[in-house]
C-alpha cells in the first residue's frame, strides 16, 4: 500500500455491493471526504441463483437510485410461485397454487451479482471515492481515537 493512504478519512476493505455502497452513501451524504475503497479482485466472479427481497429492493432503488438499471439490465420477478400436479391435472390452470396473494408494493430482482457488484462500485469511484484494485489490506492497526494504520 502507498503511504498515502494515511491520508484518507474512511477506507472500506471490500468493493462489493456492501462496500461499494458504502462509500456511495458516504460521498452522498459527505462530499468532502476523502474514502478509499481496497479491493482484492481484479473483477468480480459470477454467483448463480442470486435475488433481491423487497427490503434490499428498496435500498437498491430509493437509496442508492438503482431503479432504470435495475429494470433494464436485471429480470424483475414478483416472489416465488409453486404449482403442484397430480395424475388429474393436465393443464396449469388445473394445478394446486401456492404463492402471495397480490403483488409486493416493491418488486424483487432476479440479479447478475457481478454486474450489480461492478455498476455500484463504478458509481461510488463516480462520486469521487478512490479504488485500489486488485489490492489487498493488511497491518492492520486500530489506534482508539486516533490516526488508524493500514
Amino acid at each position: 500500500m502507498p503511504a498515502a493512504i494515511e491520508n484518507y478519512d474512511v477506507v472500506i476493505i471490500g468493493g462489493a455491493m456492501s462496500g461499494a455502497a458504502t462509500a456511495l452513501v458516504l460521498k452522498r451524504e459527505r462530499p468532502e471526504l476523502r474514502v478509499l475503497i481496497i479491493e482484492k479482485s481484479k473483477v468480480f466472479g459470477r454467483r448463480v441463483g442470486e435475488a433481491t427481497v423487497e427490503v434490499s429492493t428498496y435500498f437498491l432503488t430509493k437509496i442508492l437510485g438503482l431503479t432504470t438499471y435495475l429494470n433494464e439490465s436485471h429480470l424483475v420477478k414478483q416472489g416465488m410461485r409453486f404449482w403442484f400436479f397430480n395424475d388429474q391435472t393436465h393443464s396449469l390452470d388445473e394445478c394446486a397454487e401456492v404463492g402471495g396473494r397480490m403483488l409486493a408494493r416493491l418488486i424483487s430482482f432476479q440479479v447478475d451479482r457481478a454486474r450489480l457488484d461492478q455498476e455500484i462500485l463504478e458509481r461510488a469511484v463516480a462520486a469521487g471515492a478512490t479504488l485500489l484494485r486488485p489490492a489487498e489490506a493488511g497491518n492492520i492497526a486500530l489506534n482508539p481515537g486516533g490516526p488508524q494504520k493500514i
